[in-house]
């Protein structure tokens, strides 16, 4: 199929040009665009790029539709009403935008007109069957309620949280999966409960009544979810959370849950997650955990999509033979726990891939709570969908399979190395050689998207910042 969506910012959005050009000069013709209003249009191309049709201006976002329902040829947008002067970003929830759609013919023209679906609406996603629209419930407040649309946009609900919550009204949430006939969400708990967390409810078929999940879900500033599912496997999912300093796990236990106090420290800010390449992987790494020291964050998993939370059995020996002194101790106090998404620049998350079937890898450690120092951290494997897990090595590791799970590759992720550590055999004997006669960083490997080649691409820096790449084809030893 040759047909895109594209969208660019016309007109003078940059309001740091000056105003006036001579008019000999060759910016004549460029400086008259310049003077139509700032509008980002939203274009249409069935040729690849050889020819566009503006679909809608003074667009928000956009976004094709869903194949589950035959719309493949529905273009869904935001936008904002007022279609004069320059369009400024969306950064605060306004009453000004409006979800809309319009369908393409299979000539590639537009057909009817455009059909405001939601007034108000101002975000999206289509995932799955579901359309889900953030219509803003109180500009002045600056909250939403999510509505809900499992019949292709033909209908919208608003989502209904239990008994005693009401309407889901929030600030802002995160849709986390809906991959199988659920809407699994995020909902920020800042004005209640512990600090950068949040609740995870799960909705039925129709993605319109939810039910609580887990509590107290670490989350960063930007969003991002420590939630991950097992994509290899139906129903498995992975979280991190946040407890009480007392120990007492209030977000995986049942019935009625008690009042939290807020107790962490500010998180760390965005600066040093920027120095992605500046050779100082150890102290950005302690410079994490005296951010989070006041945290106390463990990892659980459910096996039935949500409905039970427990912690993950902590392997019985190390990757050395020495056994964990886990006997005689409860889950609280003895259980495996990993690194999440938020992590992402320090260690490697818990990783599965759709091909690799029940193999799971991460990084983290054994105790009462996942650890942040360099020496604590261990990577970790299983292959059974995250029931039983296995050190495969001491020390934080970056990871990638191939072969469908059966090759495993990982490099250090902390310190300079020059060899990479592989496994033939889903992790149960582990090899390494040697690809460079020096050190350098290593930031990550790759391989194909369905991971089932046994070629890799991994790629670092060296001292200096002078990039470095190496590609590895385990053809010669198949």
């Amino acid at each position: 199929r040759t047909w895109a969506l594209v969208s660019w910012w016309s007109g003078d959005c940059n309001a740091e040009k000056a105003n006036v050009i001579d008019k000999g000069s060759d910016e004549v013709e460029e400086k008259r665009d310049e003077q139509q209003p700032c509008v980002h249009r939203l274009m249409f191309t069935k040729d690849l790029g050889k020819n566009f049709l503006q679909i809608a201006e003074y667009v928000v976002q956009f976004s094709w539709g869903t194949a589950d329902h035959d719309q493949e040829n529905r273009v869904y947008f935001s936008s904002y009403q007022n279609k004069r002067g320059d369009q400024g970003r969306l950064t605060l929830w306004s009453s000004e935008v409006d979800f809309n759609y319009i369908d393409v013919s299979r000539q590639g023209r537009p057909k009817g007109s455009v059909v405001t679906a939601v007034p108000w609406g101002n975000k999206f996603l289509v995932s799955g069957p579901y359309v889900l629209v953030a219509r803003v419930k109180n500009e002045a407040a600056q909250t939403v309620n999510l509505m809900v649309s499992s019949d292709g946009a033909k209908t919208f609900k608003a989502a209904l949280l239990p008994s005693g919550f009401g309407e889901l009204e929030e600030s802002w949430y995160t849709i986390l999966d809906t991959s199988e006939g659920a809407v699994i969400m995020h909902l920020d708990s800042t004005s209640e409960g512990v600090k950068d967390t949040g609740r995870i409810f799960i909705s039925d078929a129709s993605g319109v009544k939810y039910s609580q999940s887990l509590k107290n879900n670490v989350r960063a500033a930007q969003g991002d979810c420590e939630f991950d599912k097992v994509v290899s496997l139906n129903g498995v999912y992975m979280a991190n959370i946040v407890v009480q300093p007392q120990g007492n796990d209030q977000g995986i236990e049942s019935g009625k849950a008690k009042e939290q106090q807020s107790f962490e420290a500010e998180a760390a800010d965005g600066d040093a997650v920027e120095q992605k390449h500046g050779g100082m992987r150890a102290n950005k790494a302690k410079a994490m955990k005296a951010a989070k020291e006041e945290r106390i964050i463990r990892t659980v998993i459910s096996f039935d999509k949500g409905g039970a939370w427990k912690y993950i059995k902590a392997p019985r020996v190390n990757s050395l033979g020495k056994p964990y002194e886990c006997d005689g101790k409860g889950p609280e106090e003895c259980s495996l726990h990993l690194h999440g998404t938020t992590s992402w620049d320090f260690y490697a998350p818990f990783y599965s891939l759709e091909s690799a079937v029940g193999i799971l890898m991460g990084t983290g450690n054994v105790g009462s709570a996942l650890r942040f120092e360099p020496e604590e951290t261990s990577t970790f494997l299983s292959r059974d969908g995250g029931l039983t897990w296995v050190e495969v090595h001491k020390g934080a590791f970056i990871y990638e399979f191939g072969d469908h799970g059966g090759l495993v590759l990982m490099a250090d992720d902390l310190k300079k190395t020059s060899e990479v550590v592989f496994s033939w055999n889903e992790g149960q004997s582990w090899f390494d050689f040697k690809v460079s006669k020096t050190p350098f960083e290593v930031d990550n490997i790759i391989t194909e998207p369905n991971s089932t080649s046994i070629t890799f691409i991994m790629f670092g820096t060296r001292d200096e910042g002078v990039g470095v790449l190496y590609y590895m084809d385990f053809n010669a030893m198949g």
